[in-house]
């Protein structure tokens, strides 16, 4: 299983997603969270295909979902749902992503 943590910024809201390999084909979905729309869209997205993972983002369950669910535009637990998908579909290595202000950290 593939978990990560997500503290989304200013709104305060921390998501917890699980993504587990089913089989080669699809991966089940868990998020944990108190972001209303993001819990929506855990209970509405219980399994990602994996070739969910290589479509545009238009084209995306996950991001078609996020639209539906009302996440804001800019909210990053669409992108850590595909992060962990394609790490726990063994498409990509587990790494950090990081977003940070350049006027508020340096770095290193």
């Amino acid at each position: 299983m593939t978990s990560l943590i997500v503290k989304s910024g200013i709104c305060g809201f921390i998501a917890k997603i699980d993504v587990e390999k089913v089989d080669k084909k699809k991966c089940k979905v868990k998020i944990n969270t108190d972001c209303p729309m993001v819990a929506e869209m855990g209970n509405a997205l219980p399994e990602i295909e994996m070739g969910d993972i290589f479509k545009k983002h238009a084209d995306t369950v996950v991001y078609k979902l996020a639209g539906d669910c009302h996440l804001h535009t800019a909210c990053p637990v669409p992108m850590a749902i595909l992060k962990a998908a394609e790490a726990a579909c063994e498409l990509a290595l587990p790494c950090d992503v990081v977003v940070m202000f350049d006027s508020m950290h340096t770095l290193k």
